[in-house]
């Protein structure tokens, strides 16, 4: 196959691309090698030079997906709008990557990723345990600076703001309507927002 050289990491976001796409239109159980590399034009061993295998690739989507979510966390930090408005744009960060890679929860709530074998289950409790440090870390900047109210445990509103995108994931993956779904999450995210914060908004912010 003709397939045009290019450099290693841009071939790994490639194949990884590939993947998610399989994995999410017919399940992470149905991804397999070969569909992968005739996906990208590819033979299966320009594939194995990349990834050991499937479970490694499927590791790789992890380690991805968390990454990406990290970033996010670290780019509304770098603004100097209140807590609860770089909260409001995470929270719109989030649902903007699950409304355009509808496969990564898919794959981050499938069975196989939740009940993998004990490296898999590290890699997701590292992750999510990060991402919960950073979500508390927040919401007690929030605190200190008057506008969350003091009596919020800063883990249980980061487990909050978790759930509510997990809700959505759910939510798509049972083929409801998607804008209903979409509306529904900036609802959500109105009523968690009013019982964090100190004093309540006259506005209400747009999610999406």
């Amino acid at each position: 196959m003709g397939t045009k050289k290019m450099r290693t990491e841009d071939r790994r976001e490639q194949i990884l691309d590939a993947a998610l796409e399989i994995g999410g239109r017919n399940g992470l159980q149905a991804m397999n090698i070969g569909d992968i590399a005739d996906r990208i034009g590819l033979v299966p061993s320009a594939v194995y030079r990349h990834f050991d295998g499937r479970e490694d690739l499927v590791d790789a989507l992890i380690e991805r997906t968390g990454s990406r979510i990290l970033e996010n966390i670290r780019l509304v930090s770098r603004h100097k709008e209140d807590i609860l408005h770089q909260l409001g744009c995470l929270f719109r960060l989030h649902l903007h990557l699950i409304r355009t890679n509808p496969a990564v929860m898919q794959i981050i709530f499938s069975d196989e990723v939740v009940f993998g074998g004990e490296k898999r289950q590290g890699l997701i409790r590292r992750i999510t345990a990060e991402y919960r440090n950073e979500l508390a870390s927040l919401v007690e900047k929030g605190k200190d600076a008057g506008a969350v109210k003091p009596f919020i445990d800063p883990f249980g509103a980061a487990f909050s703001m978790i759930s509510l995108l997990q809700g959505v994931g759910t939510a798509l993956k049972m083929e409801g309507s998607r804008k209903e779904i979409f509306a529904m999450a900036g609802s959500a995210w109105y009523i968690f927002e009013s019982g964090i914060a100190m004093y309540q908004s006259s506005v209400r912010r747009k999610i999406l």
